[in-house]
């Protein structure tokens, strides 16, 4: 993308998408002193696969610095279809970035410490559940927390869960990074999570953490 592009008033609405970067480039710098960011997001499903061509200007050309083919990001930033220049005839989908936040893999055991319910978001049934989970690491251990958002039929996972209660869960963590005390720190959110178990009175409950 050139500098001029960023420019062009084109109609466009705020919107997320949420995938896999592919084809990350390096940052490039203008004269100006701007940045951008560019990469793929690969979107959908196997069958109907959706590509949307992303844009990281400065701020956000920051937050992708480091980031890499592979991982998967949620984006949110204005969303534009354009020609595409070889085939006028076809489009393609673009996102100027204004917020990012990357998505881990995440399997973790866990106390819970507090359950919401009867809340709603967006006129949607939603129940909040915070966890801390223990880990172990070079023969120390390190707890870390966790919230879970389920939402709509969800929420019915939680009907049986309880305060002090230890569950599992398994699925891709929503990171957010913030600053607290001058130190960045990070907070993972599971949302509708895909496997999610109490753990039961076995040789895992036996193992787990007590926080």
């Amino acid at each position: 993308m050139t500098e001029e592009k960023k420019e062009e008033a084109v109609e466009s609405k705020t919107d997320y998408r949420t995938g896999f970067l592919k084809k990350v480039e390096d940052t490039k710098v203008f004269e100006s002193g701007n940045k951008v960011k560019n990469a793929l997001l690969l979107s959908g499903t196997k069958e109907e696969p959706k590509w949307t061509q992303v844009n990281a200007w400065n701020a956000m050309a920051d937050v992708l610095e480091n980031a890499q083919s592979g991982e998967r990001w949620e984006l949110k930033g204005k969303v534009t279809m354009e020609a595409d220049k070889n085939d006028p005839s076809k489009q393609y989908e673009n996102i100027n970035v204004e917020e990012a936040h990357q998505y881990t893999k995440e399997k973790i055991v866990g106390k819970i410490q507090s359950i919401e319910t009867g809340k709603t978001k967006n006129d949607t049934d939603m129940t909040k559940i915070f966890v801390i989970a223990e880990q172990s690491a070079g023969g120390s251990k390190t707890t870390e927390p966790y919230n879970i958002e389920l939402y709509g039929k969800d929420t019915k996972k939680a009907v049986d869960f309880k305060k002090g209660q230890m569950i599992e869960v398994d699925d891709w963590a929503k990171n957010f990074s913030y600053k607290k005390e001058e130190e960045v720190k990070v907070s993972k959110t599971f949302r509708n999570p895909r496997s999610m178990d109490i753990v039961g009175k076995s040789k895992k409950q036996g193992a787990a953490m007590s926080v």
